[in-house]
């Protein structure tokens, strides 16, 4: 009966080609030390793959602000002034056959002052893109997926300055009728190169998905990301941390081929890390 169910669900909700409770997106954790880009805003998603030859487009936007750096257990140096940022995500997302989902992304960025001298940016310009792949055998309620973030932009950073970035993970979503929680889990490192700025971590997360309805769903994701040292042109810089993430936000579909989000990710604890507050808006068209 338990695979039954999550097959039909599935075919019922035709606007996320998943089961109705895996209506949810919240952006894992990266490092601005590693990439130059904010620790709540990410292409990654927490959505199952997309059924065979569906497409889905995506748009968000997110507002950044830098609250400070975690320095130490304990210890937190305030940001000076205000520093923000501004960052538009384009995506695009294939379904294939047998399970799999194909995925391209590209993002830009721009910023006040205060935040080019606290990130050690250059104010504006397009951010590395992603490709990614996912896969999920049906109707078992799991999926891993693979991403890469390739050494390529202008004026955000050069090649040079950061290699490709590779991400492996995977979730489990627990179903109890209208609460439905997914864990889930990713490991992150470089690649290997002299000339550039690394630093491995993993992370693992857990995110209560309650149903209000079949248009709403509200969610809580808390994720811990561990960092380990910093590796800057080979050279050992340090900087081995953590960093805890609380993320209430919800999904509202107002038509079976559109998805709207909002999220509002903040650093609640943390170490030798960034600590920021995000608001996070976007938008899906299921084709």
């Amino acid at each position: 009966m338990r695979k039954f169910r999550y097959k039909w669900r599935a075919q019922t909700y035709p606007a996320l080609q998943t089961p109705l409770c895996y209506s949810c997106c919240l952006y894992l954790v990266l490092l601005s030390f590693l990439c130059f880009s904010s620790t709540v805003f990410s292409a990654t998603d927490d959505y199952f793959p997309l059924n065979d030859k569906k497409l889905q487009a995506g748009i968000q936007y997110g507002y950044i602000a830098a609250t400070g750096r975690f320095i130490d257990e304990g210890k937190f140096s305030n940001a000076n002034g205000s520093p923000s940022q501004h960052r538009l995500l384009l995506s695009i997302k294939r379904g294939l056959p047998k399970g799999f989902e194909a995925s391209v992304d590209l993002s830009m960025y721009g910023e006040n002052d205060e935040a080019r001298d606290f990130y050690n940016n250059r104010g504006y310009g397009l951010l590395r893109p992603s490709i990614g792949l996912k896969y999920s055998h049906k109707p078992w309620p799991i999926f891993a997926f693979a991403d890469a973030a390739l050494p390529l932009a202008s004026q955000a950073l050069e090649p040079s300055e950061v290699g490709a970035i590779y991400k492996l993970g995977s979730a489990y979503l627990h179903n109890q009728g209208a609460i439905k929680i997914l864990l889930g889990g990713y490991y992150q490192w470089a690649a290997e190169d002299s000339n550039s700025v690394k630093q491995n971590s993993f992370a693992i997360y857990a995110k209560p998905i309650f149903e209000v309805g079949e248009e709403l769903n509200l969610q809580m994701k808390f994720e811990f990301l561990k960092t380990g040292e910093q590796i800057v042109k080979g050279k050992d810089a340090g900087h081995s941390g953590y960093l805890v993430t609380v993320t209430p936000g919800f999904v509202f579909r107002p038509r079976p081929s559109l998805a709207l989000e909002v999220n509002l990710p903040y650093s609640a604890l943390g170490s030798e890390n960034v600590a920021e507050f995000a608001l996070t808006l976007q938008a899906r068209l299921f084709i």
